[in-house]
């Protein structure tokens, strides 16, 4: 099992691996990915960033969460200094792997938009319940994820 969020801002898009803890939640992981809105770039940064997170799933309890993660190194790349400042003109999806468990074995992805105070982010109705929709093979994953984030409303500027 493995998690990617992946976000579109201006041409960049963010790739940030997901990890879990043993006691609940998730947190992101280094590396983050940082890469131009290419088919390639973008196919080729979730692919490192699924890698990445399948070594940081369940992590034990203890695991230090606060003041760890990519935040350093997305502020910095995206010149920014908060996570409103990081958000605004954003949009967002999520792409999760699955090979044994409850659900059929392959990747789901799960579209989020604004939600409606736009300081946070809801899972769109199609892609409920968890854990969201089972993509079909898809020769260019790039591509296709970059359609769904170009679709997909924006975080407001506020």
């Amino acid at each position: 099992m493995s998690f990617a969020a992946i976000y579109l801002r201006g041409e960049a898009v963010i790739v940030v691996p997901r990890g879990l803890l043993v006691q609940g939640g998730g947190y992101d992981a280094e590396p983050a990915f940082v890469v131009p809105a290419e088919p390639m770039a973008v196919a080729q940064a979730i692919e490192e960033a699924l890698v990445v997170s399948e070594k940081r799933i369940l992590e034990p309890a203890g695991t230090p969460v606060h003041g760890t993660g990519p935040r350093s190194v997305l502020f910095k790349a995206l010149r920014v200094r908060s996570w409103k400042q990081f958000f605004a003109g954003m949009s967002q999806c999520s792409i999760e792997e699955i090979r044994d468990g409850w659900y059929p074995a392959g990747r789901y992805l799960i579209k989020w938009v604004p939600y409606k105070i736009g300081r946070a982010w809801t899972a769109t109705d199609d892609t409920l319940p968890y854990p969201g929709k089972l993509l079909p093979e898809i020769e260019d994953l790039g591509a296709y994820v970059l359609d769904v984030l170009k679709d997909l409303p924006k975080m407001p500027s506020q």
